[in-house]
């Protein structure tokens, strides 16, 4: 609605009454005054988001008439710039994408999950059972032959079995003064570390400019997280340019999308707010009008994947000979774990070692030391 307050004066030498109308592309008003004149108000409707020509007409009864003309532009912000936000987790092949394009960044550990577990062996005080095998003599129902046994050194008839040496590790801590220390044996920790990639999530943020006559300016968007736990990777600083966003209808409008790219941190459901602003210019504002908003959206992450760990060793080892430790690792949960990887921290004297086989069969075996991984 709009109220217009003007007022006439009619050069007659004799009063009469006179009749006021205004009218615009959105309909027509009018008002009665005085035979002397004066001022009126009326309430005329305007088309939004349009520049309203309006014309003003005083007429008296005897047909004395005078005509005004007014440009007036009607603006309705919250029917000019229309948002709309999505979120959705990025596929295995959408990661993969963006890992090639360098924009997640596989050096860095930001990125990744870690899952801890604990693998303890312990070596008891009692006496530990070797089985062997013992080659027995072949019977044969059309004859017979003698099996001679390799006997040990020591002249007693028995097979010597391999060197085996089974280590005790013993620790001590200090215990309350006049008491002796405390003695812990025979424990050895590997300590497992799991890394997986993080989730990761697509923003979408379109903006449309449904005025028809106007254009949007200098329009920008910033990512904020209101509830934290995650993380803007692209754009890093989460800020988005759109540029200008010239006019559109509510059936065509103008339109511009930008795509946002976050790492989820923290386990839950998380808020992610789009926040907008920009300039609104156009026929009739003679001074860019600014407007701003904001759109809401979640996104729920997960965290890493659950995972089925199972060790395999040897019943018995012997001391400086690597032996095979088997570290099975199963995901047992919803979510790929992506770009894995299993990292061993062997505590005591023990070390981890790569083996390859030469060319005799013969394992050769190298140390792997701290902060490589194989």
């Amino acid at each position: 609605m709009f109220v217009l307050v003007i007022s006439f004066m009619l050069s007659s030498q004799v009063m009469a009454s006179i009749t006021v109308t205004v009218s615009g592309p959105a309909g027509r008003v009018e008002q009665s005054l005085p035979d002397e004149g004066g001022e009126f108000d009326l309430n005329l409707r305007l088309n939004k988001n349009s520049v309203n020509k309006i014309t003003v007409t005083a007429e008296d009864d005897r047909g004395n008439k005078t005509s005004q003309e007014l440009a007036i532009t009607q603006v309705s912000l919250d029917s000019i710039v229309v948002s709309k936000v999505t979120t959705e987790r990025l596929s295995v092949e959408e990661v993969e994408q963006l890992v090639n394009d360098g924009v997640i960044d596989l050096d860095d550990p930001e990125n990744y999950n870690v899952s801890t577990f604990n693998i303890v062996l312990t070596i008891k005080k009692q006496p530990v059972k070797i089985s062997l095998p013992i080659p027995m003599p072949k019977n044969d129902p059309t004859g017979f032959e003698r099996i001679r046994l390799k006997f040990g050194d020591d002249g007693s008839g028995r097979p010597k079995p391999p060197p085996v040496q089974v280590v005790v590790f013993e620790d001590f801590v200090p215990a309350a003064p006049g008491h002796p220390p405390i003695s812990i044996p025979g424990v050895i920790v590997i300590e497992g570390n799991i890394r997986s990639l993080k989730e990761f999530f697509n923003v979408r943020f379109l903006l449309m400019n449904t005025s028809g006559i106007f254009t949007l300016k200098d329009v920008k968007a910033n990512l904020e997280f209101p509830d934290g736990g995650l993380t803007s990777i692209l754009p890093a600083d989460g800020v988005a340019s759109f540029g200008d966003i010239l006019p559109g209808t509510s059936d065509q409008p103008g339109q511009v999308e930008k795509e946002f790219i976050i790492r989820g941190d923290e386990i839950g459901i998380r808020d992610v707010r789009v926040n907008f602003g920009g300039l609104v210019t156009g026929p009739g504002i003679e001074d860019p009008i600014p407007f701003n908003g904001s759109a809401l959206s979640e996104v729920e992450v997960k965290g890493p994947p659950t995972f089925s760990v199972r060790v395999t060793h040897p019943d018995y080892v012997e001391a400086g000979v690597p032996y095979d430790l088997t570290v099975e690792i199963t995901n047992t949960g919803e979510l790929p774990a992506m770009y894995a990887s299993l990292e061993l921290d062997v505590g005591a004297d023990a070390q981890l070692a790569h083996c390859k086989l030469n060319e005799s069969g013969d394992p050769e075996c190298e140390y792997v030391t701290g902060g490589e991984t194989r």
